[in-house]
């Protein structure tokens, strides 16, 4: 989620928000609501987060030349070529790679009925995880079924590495 920080305008006062939790829910069905026609109850999702990973960064970029050997069919490997120096272009901000794919999930925090109702969740390694869409895009690429464990994370290092690949797919 992109925050701004207090007392700054554009992009060197941007910042990316991004958290990982554990987060317990339980249904309070010794209260009732209904939604505005009275025809749907519904009882209150009551939430604690128990443990949690949060990261706030700023995105970056450079370009690089790189060798590639391929044998016709398949590419064997890809280097950096020797000597060759990082690079940006000058009208390119790591904000307006970043914007894209934000952009495209309306910069919103889904709540929590949502993501429990519409059922938005991954399972790895057998542990059901409710995510929004733009974590559930980043563990989707980036968890191998049966080896990632949900523990792991919560670890900030991981978390700092999956967004960091995450910006490279």
């Amino acid at each position: 989620m992109p925050v701004q920080c207090d007392g700054t305008t554009g992009d060197g006062g941007r910042r990316l928000f991004v958290l990982f939790a554990n987060l317990t829910y339980e249904v309070d069905f010794t209260q009732n609501t209904t939604e505005y026609t009275g025809n749907v109850v519904r009882h209150p999702i009551l939430g604690t987060v128990t443990e949690s990973a949060p990261l706030l960064c700023v995105p970056a970029y450079s370009i690089t030349k790189v060798d590639i050997v391929h044998n016709g069919s398949h590419t064997l490997s890809v280097t950096p070529s020797l000597g060759a120096q990082n690079r940006t272009l000058p009208s390119v901000s790591p904000w307006k790679l970043l914007d894209a794919p934000l952009k495209s999930y309306n910069n919103r925090i889904e709540n929590i009925q949502r993501t429990r109702y519409e059922g938005l969740s991954l399972n790895i390694s057998g542990v059901p995880v409710d995510v929004e869409a733009p974590m559930s895009d980043a563990l989707f690429s980036q968890t191998i079924p049966g080896v990632t464990q949900v523990s792991s994370l919560l670890v900030p290092e991981n978390l700092r590495s999956k967004s960091r690949n995450l910006s490279r797919l």
